[in-house]
């Protein structure tokens, strides 16, 4: 089985890879504008059968990137079970809809994987 998805997006004129690998017991997704993955702020989450935990950030990113990442983790703790970890990386910072639009893009390529 492939647990990988990658997809580039352009938001606002701005390019981003999206990199998601699921596990049986989680799923791991890496954000990174520009052409070649980078890891940046790193948060985490840990979603039980009937609760959700509050994102956890493990690195603080340089700017803003740790509140992205936290926002990134909240929201997709609604379509993974288990430990979910999400790395947040840009050049500068995300606006609210274009933030909505990178939670909708993570969403379906997590959903797609989870069928």
């Amino acid at each position: 089985m492939n647990r990988a998805s990658s997809k580039q997006i352009t938001i606002s004129g701005r390019n981003f890879v999206l990199e998601v690998m699921m596990f049986s017991n989680g799923c791991i997704a890496v954000v990174s504008e520009g052409e070649a993955s980078r890891l940046g702020s790193i948060s985490l989450s840990l979603k039980g059968e009937s609760s959700t935990s509050r994102p956890s950030p493990i690195i603080p990113g340089r700017l803003n990137e740790s509140p992205i990442a936290d926002i990134l983790t909240e929201a997709l703790t609604t379509v993974t079970s288990g430990i979910l970890m999400v790395s947040y990386f840009a050049e500068k910072e995300l606006l609210g809809g274009d933030l909505k639009e990178m939670v909708d893009q993570l969403r379906n390529i997590i959903s797609e994987r989870v069928k």
